[in-house]
């Protein structure tokens, strides 16, 4: 028998433990910039994509340098920065792709067939590169001169993020056509070749690799018998667990300490705009918007290699830093430490579970890989290291996440059913 065991930590931010500081503070931009997306090379610049131009501040925000590239207003363009501070910014609505060697001063300009580019990654060392565009994805061997078309999909399919684990290419899509189509596409050669695998007919915006090193994906669409926001896989893409539901996702990012933020461009329900943060790599999520103005929507989220967190808002458009960098702390309250035990992991029809608290009331839940629930029950006046035990008879084998609710804490964790 194997026993699986979980000690929950809650970690905070630095900047959310100061108490009377707002979390968010706004970067003055240049008037009437509309900013895109935000990028940082190894000396510490900033370099700020706007809606038909190039920004550069080399104090944290504080001035910017307008680089003078301009272009016609589109929202089809990202930009990527080597180790070695080359810039690449592709593309203008033209085809006209962009490289500069000397921090932004100056440009080369490449022609090329892509026409509008909505996500750039380098791969492997910086003369590799792959564009995510309207209709597929394409690669370039040698720093953006010449491209092949390496995923040829519909052309009101896009391609709007591509990242990389360590193990494969993730791609993620979005068809506004037919919801059929889009999903996540999946690469074991270095993006020479692709498969749709996981997430048929929803629409992914943006990806994340968390601290377990399990992909996330924020979604936006979803088909109609399933809910929008983050997704998670444990098995490179081929099962998906809904880790949130409450918002339509247009960006994910994860921290070095087990965090996951989530930008909402929309929400459900009663749920707010803005910033959803989740402390402890999915398990339980809270609202980040002090000291952000009230906007429609979030349209990207980056992380600065000084671990400040940056957000780029639409309606208005603005540009926000996180007061302070982001830390670890342990919060001092009754679940700084909370020890769960489950067991046995895997389990054929019975779980047991011992909790190192007492509670009124613990709620238990367990959800099928599709997040279908199968099982609910509530105990109650349970007691400190006495485990309780339920039967699950008649499940199919493959993984499960069992979910307790506890005076308003919320615990999830994955168990094997063999």
């Amino acid at each position: 028998m194997i026993r699986i065991r979980w000690i929950l930590f809650t970690f905070l931010l630095l900047s959310i433990a100061s108490k009377g500081q707002d979390f968010w503070e706004e970067v003055i931009l240049p008037d009437s910039v509309v900013p895109v997306k935000l990028d940082f090379d190894t000396q510490g610049n900033l370099f700020l994509l706007t809606l038909n131009n190039i920004y550069k501040s080399s104090d944290n925000g504080l001035t910017w340098l307008d680089l003078n590239l301009i272009q016609e207003d589109s929202y089809n363009k990202d930009i990527e920065i080597s180790n070695n501070n080359v810039l690449f910014f592709g593309v203008d609505p033209f085809g006209n792709f962009f490289v500069s060697d000397n921090y932004g001063q100056s440009w080369d300009t490449i022609q090329t067939q892509i026409q509008g580019m909505i996500v750039l990654r380098m791969i492997n060392n910086e003369a590799e590169l792959l564009a995510g565009t309207w209709g597929g994805i394409y690669k370039s061997l040698d720093f953006g001169i010449n491209w092949t078309k390496v995923l040829d999909i519909s052309s009101v399919e896009v391609i709007n993020d591509i990242i990389s684990n360590g193990e494969y290419l993730y791609a993620g899509s979005v068809n506004w056509m037919n919801s059929d189509n889009g999903g996540v596409y999946r690469s074991s050669d270095f993006g020479n070749t692709w498969e749709l695998i996981g997430l048929y007919g929803y629409g992914i915006y943006s990806f994340a690799v968390d601290s377990s090193n399990n992909l996330c994906a924020g979604v936006f669409l979803a088909p109609l018998t399933s809910s929008p926001g983050i997704y998670r896989t444990y098995d490179e893409g081929g099962n998906w667990i809904n880790i949130y539901s409450e918002a339509y996702i247009g960006s994910v990012i994860s921290d070095p300490f087990g965090g996951i933020f989530g930008g909402a461009t929309a929400t459900i329900g009663n749920q707010e705009w803005g910033i959803i943060y989740s402390p402890d790599n999915g398990l339980n999520w809270s609202e980040l918007n002090t000291g952000m103005e009230y906007c429609e929507g979030i349209n990207y989220l980056t992380l600065s290699p000084d671990l400040y967190l940056y957000a780029i808002t639409y309606s208005p458009s603005k540009l926000y830093r996180s007061s302070n960098v982001l830390v670890r702390q342990i919060e001092l309250s009754p679940f700084a430490k909370m020890e769960v035990t489950i067991y046995p992991n895997p389990f054929k029809d019975r779980i047991c579970i011992d909790i190192n608290q007492a509670f009124n009331e613990v709620e238990i839940a367990l959800f099928s890989s599709q997040m279908q629930k199968v099982y609910s029950y509530k105990l109650k006046n349970t007691e400190k290291n006495n485990p309780f035990c339920i039967e699950v008879n008649g499940l199919s084998q493959g993984l499960f996440l069992i979910q307790l609710i506890a005076d308003n804490l919320t615990l999830n964790y994955k168990i094997i059913k063999n």
